[in-house]
């Protein structure tokens, strides 16, 4: 079973910059939800980035780990997704507080 504090010091093997949070998607220690922010992403395209990261990681697929949803993406992109999510949540706090 790998630890996810396991999974993100790997990832920062290949993006040394990095924020990285790792989520256990089972609680089975073999399928995980990567996210990795960096500045170095900026300019690269999707693939290049998970190429990147997958280049430490795929030796450890599929043994120990399972399944690895990877999202990297530069802080700029972080930020946009993080606000998207904060004005979905509150249009639906809005549109609820109308069907009471």
């Amino acid at each position: 079973m790998v630890a996810t504090e396991w999974i993100e010091a790997e990832v920062l093997k290949a993006v040394p910059d990095a924020q990285v949070e790792a989520i256990d998607l089972h609680r089975s220690g073999d399928h995980f939800h990567v996210r990795v922010i960096s500045e170095s992403f900026d300019g690269m395209r999707p693939l290049q980035r998970q190429r990147l990261v997958l280049a430490v990681m795929k030796q450890h697929i599929p043994h120990p780990i399972h399944a690895l949803d990877l999202k990297c993406m530069t802080p700029a992109q972080a930020v946009d997704k993080a606000s998207i999510f904060v004005e979905s949540r509150k249009t639906r706090n809005d549109e609820n507080e109308l069907d009471t």
